[in-house]
């Protein structure tokens, strides 16, 4: 669908509008992720939801890019969707930035947890071992006795 450069304009600006709400979701990505205890099933939610909705606009933007790139490709219109992409570069650019942030963060949060599981793990193998639960091969872990 060829676009008149009123309707082009209209998508143009919907899609830098839809970029900075993904620039804004980004954000609180990384506000979420950075004050809040991510063992914590709301914050998961959340976090997820958040994931959802940016899905969504990106969807959004891909419609309308469509509709641009076929635009572009069968008019004069070049020129004013090249002062666009500059628009639009730049609010990536802050996307790019915001979700490497959030990553970095989602990195060490996930050491974190990797840590808490580990050490919950031993906690509970000498718990079993302790009340005799597991086979320790005959050698005693432990040097008194469970009451």
């Amino acid at each position: 669908m060829i676009l008149s450069e009123q309707e082009l304009i209209a998508q143009l600006d919907r899609e830098k509008v839809l970029f900075g709400e993904i620039l804004a979701l980004s954000e609180r990505h990384l506000l979420l992720l950075g004050d809040a205890d991510v063992t914590d099933d709301k914050l998961v939610e959340a976090f997820q939801d958040l994931i959802d909705e940016r899905k969504k606009l990106m969807d959004l933007i891909d419609v309308i890019q469509v509709a641009i790139k076929e635009t572009v490709e069968d008019s004069n219109f070049r020129d004013l969707v090249n002062r666009y992409q500059q628009e639009k570069k730049a609010i990536i650019t802050s996307i790019q930035a915001s979700d490497q942030k959030m990553f970095y963060l989602a990195q060490k949060t996930t050491s974190l947890i990797g840590n808490k599981l580990q050490e919950t793990r031993s906690n509970i193998k000498a718990t079993k071992a302790y009340y005799g639960e597991v086979d320790t091969g005959g050698k005693g872990w432990f040097i008194d006795r469970k009451k």
